[in-house]
């Protein structure tokens, strides 16, 4: 285990009390654990033990900040296609070009990973990192908030297998 995945395995309980908070909010709590999740490992990248913060204290300042900008950037949002609509290339490129997606792990980038989903999960992998909540995507897709997860956890599952095979 590297010690990145240590420290974001150790503030993970963090990262779920935190997300708690927001089981009521527009946000909810799969939305904001996501945020802070994604949150929680960009730090654990970016801390530099030299610097005589502790990374619990490092990573709770970020993970709050980006649950917060989560629930802000939620307000009024609504996203519109059908499923099987395929993303257009164009619009995959351009969020291939975003920094969130050209992250590697071993041999494989995060893109050419995603590229390998069928076009429903690429679709949801895509608009949830867009910052989308369960529940728009649930809305535009016309199924169940929990089907939504259920895809997503797929789609995680996929990705996992795809880049640590």
């Amino acid at each position: 285990m590297t010690s990145i995945e240590q420290l974001v395995i150790e503030q993970l309980p963090s990262v779920r009390r935190m997300a708690s908070r927001f089981r009521n909010s527009r946000l909810g709590y799969d939305d904001a654990f996501g945020a802070g999740s994604l949150a929680l490992v960009e730090s654990a990248r970016r801390w530099d033990e030299s610097s005589g913060v502790t990374f619990g204290a490092f990573a709770s300042t970020r993970v709050r900040g980006a649950m917060l900008d989560a629930l802000r950037g939620r307000q009024g949002r609504h996203i519109e296609f059908a499923y099987d609509t395929p993303v257009p290339d164009e619009e995959m490129a351009e969020r291939f070009d975003d920094p969130r997606y050209t992250a590697s792990v071993g041999d494989m980038d995060i893109r050419t990973a995603i590229s390998h989903l069928n076009n429903r999960l690429r679709m949801i992998v895509l608009l949830v990192a867009g910052g989308h909540t369960n529940r728009e995507i649930s809305a535009s897709l016309n199924v169940s908030e929990s089907r939504v997860s259920q895809l997503m956890s797929k789609a995680r599952t996929q990705l996992q297998r795809e880049v640590l095979a």
